[in-house]
């Protein structure tokens, strides 16, 4: 099981390794080859029809992590943790996900701090909790659950001439 540090809006990695928002896709494969008996069973998805017009996607299956490279500069744009239980994540040095900790939307959105609500995916029982650069995925038995999560992000209202201080 792989350990990795989580850096919002940067990258996911550890000592000998980082995956970083931006990296062009042949440091990302350099980086999959050199670590193969680490990081093993990865999927490459593209579209043969369309290469430029959709994503290219390394799919890190055994460990539950998928990278969203753009389809026309190569470069990655997105790093979705889709099977928290398959990787520990620590943030600024402490663990929120590990066999020991089961990971939960609150504990993510605690961790990270929601700057707009998740998303729940009906099609595929799944709520997404974006951050920019970053994206956690948690199974939802149902619609049921997903309503109190979805709305967590509370508005300011500020009236004309108040100001935060």
């Amino acid at each position: 099981m792989l350990d990795l540090e989580v850096v919002p809006e940067r990258s996911l990695g550890n000592e000998q390794w980082e995956f970083t928002l931006g990296m062009p896709l042949a440091q990302a494969v350099a980086i999959l080859q050199k670590h193969c008996r680490i990081i093993r069973n990865v999927q490459v998805l593209y579209s043969e029809q369309s290469p430029l017009s959709h994503d290219l996607i390394l799919n890190l299956t055994q460990d539950g992590i998928t990278l969203l490279f753009d389809a026309f500069n190569q470069r990655l744009k997105v790093i979705e943790v889709c099977e928290l239980t398959k990787v520990k994540l620590k943030y600024c040095g402490v663990h929120f996900n590990s066999q020991a900790i089961a990971p939960t939307i609150e504990q993510i959105d605690q961790s990270f701090g929601a700057t707009h609500p998740g998303v729940y995916n009906s099609t595929e029982q799944l709520f997404h909790l974006n951050f920019r650069g970053l994206s956690f995925s948690f199974q939802l038995d149902s619609w049921t659950e997903a309503p109190k999560y979805e709305g967590s992000c509370d508005a300011l209202e500020l009236f004309p001439g108040e100001c935060i201080c």
